[in-house]
């Protein structure tokens, strides 16, 4: 999951077909306003729209703990700074990441540590 970040803090979309598994299903923060993008033509949608919105977008990791079963825990922050204006702003990130084969098959972004944490089985 820490190779992806990477990939998408670069903005590097020639790594999806190695990070990604075919049908991978992205839920980030703004899914349920825009939908969630599906297969590596999502993931090219993912990374065109983001580059539209932001002049500069990036994430830190905070925890990546590994839950078993191909699936982790992510909790970090999201920042980014509109390309319209240059304001910069910042968001939670925190959600689960479940592999296939070594490639994310599904993120879903619930943003809000609470949230993911009892959505991996956890105490909040």
């Amino acid at each position: 999951f820490r190779r992806a970040v990477d990939a998408l803090n670069r903005a590097d979309v020639e790594a999806i077909p190695e990070l990604a598994d075919p049908e991978v299903v992205f839920e980030p923060l703004r899914a349920p306003v825009s939908g969630a993008y599906i297969g590596h033509r999502g993931m090219r949608q993912f990374f065109a729209d983001t580059a539209e919105t932001f002049g500069r977008f990036w994430i830190e990791l905070d925890e990546v703990r590994d839950l078993g079963d191909d699936r982790v825990l992510v909790l970090g922050t999201m920042h980014a700074q509109v390309r319209l204006g240059g304001l910069e702003t910042e968001a939670t990130t925190a959600g689960i990441a479940t592999f296939r084969d070594g490639r994310v098959i599904h993120w879903k972004d619930l943003g809000d540590r609470a949230k993911a944490v009892e959505a991996a089985g956890f105490q909040s």
